[in-house]
């Protein structure tokens, strides 16, 4: 495994909502990125890859995200596009 960074993340959602996430590798917060779906005709929606820059992340380090939502019941699905050094 390589060191690596995030650049992209992909996200569906399954109703109008303003998200937050926070991304952590092990403790310490690497990034952050804000979000609303606006609309929603059936299903869920995905949305264009919102763009995040964090700094090189250590090979094996665990990353995780924290989802905040206005109304606190949504959930959504992502995924990571990352780089390798």
């Amino acid at each position: 495994m390589k060191d690596f960074d995030l650049h992209w993340i992909d996200v569906s959602a399954g109703t109008p909502e303003t998200f937050e996430m926070v991304f952590y590798a092990e403790e310490l917060e690497i990034g952050r990125v804000r979000f609303t779906v606006s609309e929603q005709v059936g299903g869920r929606v995905a949305l264009p890859p919102l763009k995040v820059q964090t700094p090189i992340i250590q090979a094996n380090s665990q990353i995780q995200v924290k989802v905040a939502s206005i109304g606190g019941g949504e959930s959504v699905s992502i995924s990571l596009q990352y780089h390798t050094y």
